[in-house]
């Protein structure tokens, strides 16, 4: 790659890193031991504004891009390599040099769900997703490295850890970069509980954030090392004919210096509206602070599992 970019005039560099864990390479050992990868810094454009682009003391504004990984949009960097210590090559200016990063924003995936209830408790449902940056990366190398039957029976999986009696009715996908986005069509017959013809009692929930972060350990020897990650939902419910909302979970808020989540319902024109949002930070968490992240994702997942109830008028 290196090659080719200087047979048509553009200037790079090759740049050590460490693939896998961004937090292996230690600033107070430098030894080439440390890497097990390279990847290019290539001088940017003036004017060129990149995720991947930083500037270097004495080099100018670079591009920092890993050619092998096939999932990646040109203009960023795998999540793991991200906020990395990598070592620059160069004869005077060579250094060790702090990987660029984005913003938990960067990594957003943005889920909308319309949704419709009938009085027997069935539902029908349309769910659209849309991803960017690391997320974004993530679903394209999954659906790339299935056949679509396989690709189907993941997402079937994923929708029937939240509805268990969900079928499936079609799947679309778009993976052209830099983007990732997903829509799915489902229905269940018995969604909502029903009681005595009375109540209807679900979850607005439909389906669990995908690749959720789970706590089972009471305790913790070692540091948590969590990535920037970003994710909304949205979800509109279609209330059945003659029936109103009794009972709602109370709206929640959770912020740690690590990550944030809010989480709410309320009756809007008519609708049942959920809105829940999960920010994650790059952070390392020390073992003596475990037991934040484990509140916080207790937290998370109460409120995915809370459920609203419905009264016939």
């Amino acid at each position: 790659m290196r090659a080719l970019l200087k047979a048509v005039g553009v200037e790079s560099y090759p740049v050590a890193i460490y693939s896998g864990d961004r937090r292996f390479v230690r600033e107070q050992w430098p030894s080439p031991q440390q890497f097990n990868h390279a990847i290019l810094a290539v001088q940017a454009p003036e004017g060129a504004d990149l995720p991947a682009i930083t500037e270097v003391e004495g080099l100018g504004r670079l591009l920092f891009f890993d050619p092998t990984s096939q999932s990646t949009a040109f203009g960023w960097l795998p999540e793991h390599e991200q906020d990395s210590w990598a070592l620059l090559v160069d004869a005077d200016k060579g250094r060790l040099v702090r990987a660029p990063s984005v913003e938990p924003e960067a990594n957003l995936l943005r889920r909308t769900i319309e949704a419709r209830l009938t009085v027997d408790g069935a539902m029908e449902a349309k769910i659209r997703e849309v991803a960017s940056g690391a997320a974004a990366a993530h679903n394209r190398s999954l659906y790339k490295e299935m056949t679509e039957p396989e690709y189907r029976r993941v997402i079937e999986r994923w929708v029937a850890r939240g509805t268990s009696s969900a079928q499936v009715a079609s799947i679309q996908v778009d993976a052209a970069e830099p983007g990732f986005s997903l829509d799915v069509e489902l229905s269940a017959p018995s969604y909502a509980q029903s009681m005595a013809g009375r109540l209807l009692v679900f979850k607005p929930a439909l389906v669990e954030r995908r690749g959720g972060l789970y706590w089972d350990e009471e305790d913790r020897a070692y540091p948590v090392t969590l990535d920037a990650d970003a994710f909304e939902e949205s979800v509109r419910f279609d209330l059945p004919e003659g029936f109103r909302l009794d009972e709602k979970p109370e709206d929640i808020g959770v912020e740690k210096e690590f990550g944030e989540y809010t989480a709410s319902w309320r009756l809007e024109e008519g609708r049942l509206l959920f809105q829940r949002r999960l920010l994650l930070r790059n952070a390392v968490v020390p073992a003596e602070s475990y037991n934040e992240i484990r509140e916080f994702f207790s937290a998370v997942v109460s409120a995915e599992q809370a459920p609203v109830v419905l009264v016939k008028e």
